[in-house]
């Protein structure tokens, strides 16, 4: 498995992540620029359009494309001709997908204490060290259930372009969905980090229900199934391993 993670991690070199990580930094640093009015940790800490925006379609567009990426590359007949499993593969592209989302929510909290410590006025203390590491766990154990989204989306979609666009399309369907269905505003998943890490309980419209909760989970783990089915049980024709099986039988037969 620490070969295959390895193998993932060389794919990205000179991929499209390198750009969506200075991506999302740079606005996450213009937003935390334009926080420093406050004066305060409190108000500059409180990521809420990065969480409602930005980090659902940044995670999801990641997971999908490190499947998108053999597909592209014309790399899966070759990865599948090496002796590992499929499951292998699946499992070492969402361990990657996992370390790179932890590593946007850590560099992110790194650029959020650089920034703050130049420009607030409230000075830099042990409990709200503490409390920003908190907060990242906690923010990365949530995001980590848009994984699988993204992966089924990586699957489906195929192409880089094609990922992109449905990952912004479901963030950006947030806005009918909400004004379609106000009652189950907190089923949709992408919108279920962003109601757990700032639900206030004072306004019921962006209140997380329990309910809403569990519907969002559900729809996590049936893209983690469906997910592992098309990418690990389905039998497709340009598998390396298996066409070359099946090459090899209907030699034999004939």
């Amino acid at each position: 498995m620490l070969t295959l993670w390895k193998v993932e991690f060389m794919k990205l070199k000179r991929s499209l992540v390198g750009w969506v990580l200075v991506f999302v930094l740079a606005v996450h640093l213009i937003a935390d620029l334009s926080k420093t009015g406050s004066g305060e940790w409190d108000v500059f800490l409180q990521a809420v359009y990065m969480d409602l925006w930005i980090r659902p379609v940044v995670f999801t567009f990641l997971a999908g494309y490190l499947f998108v990426m053999d597909y592209e590359g014309r790399m899966q007949s070759l990865c599948f001709t090496y002796p590992f499993r499929r499951s292998e593969w699946f499992i070492a592209k969402m361990l990657v997908a996992c370390a790179l989302t932890g590593a946007v929510l850590v560099l992110s909290g790194l650029l959020d204490i650089v920034v703050g410590t130049l420009f607030l006025a409230e000075p830099l203390t042990w409990p709200i060290l503490a409390n920003q590491g908190q907060t990242l766990l906690f923010s990365w154990c949530l995001y980590l259930g848009l994984l699988p989204l993204g992966a089924l989306m990586g699957i489906v979609t195929v192409t880089a372009l094609r990922l992109a666009v449905a990952a912004i399309g479901v963030v950006v369907l947030e806005f009918p969905l909400v004004a379609l269905f106000p009652g189950y505003f907190s089923w949709y998943p992408w919108l279920s980090p962003y109601l757990t890490m700032h639900d206030s309980g004072q306004n019921e419209a962006l209140h997380v229900s329990e309910t809403g909760l569990w519907v969002a989970l559900s729809i996590m783990l049936l893209s983690l199934m469906l997910s592992w089915y098309l990418y690990v049980m389905k039998d497709p024709s340009d598998d390396g391993r298996s066409f070359s099986i099946r090459s090899s039988v209907k030699k034999v037969e004939s």
